[in-house]
């Protein structure tokens, strides 16, 4: 797996998963695209500079659903995916989108919940933040999918 990277237009100084705090508070990103550290042991690092791109990204009006629906597939990857390979999270001037890699070539089949199972609801979760959200099988020898997840970006003002 490659470093983590961050990259913006403009770019910002930082290099790595780490970012630019001056960048970020300009608020002046016309476009991201982070890759979070290939260790998922320690989600709170992921999430904080992930909220931070997002805020600083601006024209978003829910920044906090797209890091649970972050957290929401990179928990599916590594329960029922047999583990994550890459998160990725990339905004353009229309949208944001969510990628999460993980192991398996194919995607669970929903089963019933009882009523007060206390797991299971992940992508109904997904579903109800997410404006759209799939899922693709990755080619090649890694054998695995893309489970995504688009948000679309606030609308100009007078648009």
């Amino acid at each position: 797996m490659t470093a983590p990277s961050t990259r913006f237009a403009p770019r910002p100084t930082g290099t790595g998963s780490r970012m630019d705090r001056q960048t970020l508070r300009a608020g002046s990103v016309v476009s991201f695209e982070y890759d979070a550290p290939a260790s998922f042991d320690r989600p709170s690092t992921w999430r904080s500079e992930l909220c931070e791109v997002l805020v600083a990204f601006g024209g978003l009006e829910r920044p906090d659903d797209v890091v649970v629906v972050a957290g929401e597939l990179v928990s599916n990857g590594v329960e029922h995916g047999g583990g994550v390979e890459r998160l990725h999270v990339s905004g353009s001037p229309d949208h944001v989108l969510v990628e999460v890699r993980d192991r398996r070539a194919s995607m669970g089949a929903p089963h019933p919940l009882a009523a007060h199972a206390d797991r299971g609801r992940g992508l109904e979760i997904v579903n109800r933040l997410a404006d759209s959200w799939g899922w693709r099988p990755e080619p090649g020898e890694a054998a695995g999918k893309t489970v995504w997840a688009r948000f679309a970006t606030a609308p100009e003002d007078g648009a």
